[in-house]
């Protein structure tokens, strides 16, 4: 275990308000009784049982086994929920806890248009997404539909799933974004390719983040790309004021580096074009016989270090001038980037 404070304790690393602190009970109680039911699996990437406990809760303060996998290196959730018990909780307490609102509203929606800039920078660098045909994008994981919003206000067309019906509602009524509630597999309910696939912290959701890249690829167009956005463990300190727990979800099966990303993307038949350690990353589709010959790398020894690093920092950057300095300088350089990035934009 990393240290004392990450024992399950029930004691939350957030202030939770009113609406969280019920959603947290209800959790509780489930788990208390069993209506909420976890499972031992084998590395969602190597398929070994060598694990390492990292943790016994969550952010919210609610019992978690977290462990990192000795022969590959992928943190993960472990026992973890089971499907029928993830799709309650994203039915019913999910966005409850994580926003502290009762439901979908205008304000979530642009609370995430931060990241749809960052996204679209990304992706634009290193790909010009021509406008000069209609290319389609599509989005899984959309919820309310953020960040489709932005690329459809640059010009592209759109789609967006989703699991969570409450908020694919209120994003096709609200904003009128094409958005449906159905899973990955149903892709080919489409009729046509994807000209780009994102994922934006939704793979870590997934307990089998292999199949479910593998069956997205699917439907990408033959000189399609794909998208994956999730929170790097080995940038913790720029992310997380240094502090592992605070990355710490639940209902959340896999955390990744870029290498145990790659390892898993490798695994689905994706070749990787760019990415770094936040992580952001670009993938398009490979030959059969690359997968096959495909050798694992084993993060364990630099997942750990990362993570012992965090910890030793952690208390220099919970210091309230450090994160007061950290936000204003981050908020001028947001606002830098999008200046520029308007100004180029096609």
């Amino acid at each position: 275990m990393l240290g004392p404070r990450y024992r399950n304790d029930g004691v939350p690393r957030l202030t939770l308000n009113s609406v969280q602190r019920t959603a947290k009970s209800e959790i509780e109680e489930k788990i208390r009784l069993g209506k909420y039911r976890f499972e031992t699996f084998p590395c969602a990437i190597c398929s070994k049982m060598s694990f390492e406990i990292l943790a016994e809760k969550e952010r919210y303060g609610i019992p978690n086994s977290v462990v990192i996998c000795r022969e590959c290196g992928l943190i993960q959730a472990n026992p973890r929920m089971t499907n029928a018990t993830a799709h309650e909780f994203f039915e019913k307490e999910s966005r409850r806890l994580w926003e502290g609102i009762e439901g979908p509203s205008n304000s979530a929606f642009e609370r995430h248009l931060g990241k749809s800039t960052d996204i679209w920078e990304f992706i634009h660098s290193h790909f010009c997404l021509s406008k000069k045909r209609p290319q389609l994008v599509v989005e899984v994981g959309c919820g309310i539909g953020s960040i489709l919003g932005y690329f459809r206000d640059k010009g592209f067309r759109t789609l967006g799933i989703d699991i969570a019906g409450d908020y694919v509602s209120f994003g096709k009524s609200q904003f009128g974004l094409d958005l449906r509630v159905c899973t990955t597999e149903q892709l080919d309910l489409l009729g046509e390719k994807a000209d780009l696939i994102i994922y934006s912290s939704t793979l870590e959701f997934c307990p089998d983040p292999i199949t479910e890249l593998r069956t997205a690829a699917r439907f990408l167009s033959d000189n399609g790309l794909m998208y994956i956005g999730v929170a790097g463990i080995k940038k913790l300190r720029e992310t997380y004021e240094s502090d592992f727990l605070f990355l710490l979800q639940e209902s959340l099966v896999c955390y990744f580096s870029f290498r145990t990303l790659r390892n898993a993307a490798q695994m689905a038949g994706l070749e990787n074009i760019k990415g770094t350690e936040f992580v952001r990353s670009l993938w398009r589709k490979v030959e059969t016989e690359a997968v096959s010959n495909l050798k694992l790398e084993n993060d364990y020894a630099d997942s750990m270090r990362a993570l012992r690093s965090a910890e030793f920092w952690r208390p220099f950057y919970s210091s309230v001038p450090i994160k007061l300095g950290r936000k204003v300088f981050g908020d001028f350089t947001g606002a830098l980037r999008r200046i520029l990035n308007d100004k180029h934009s096609p």
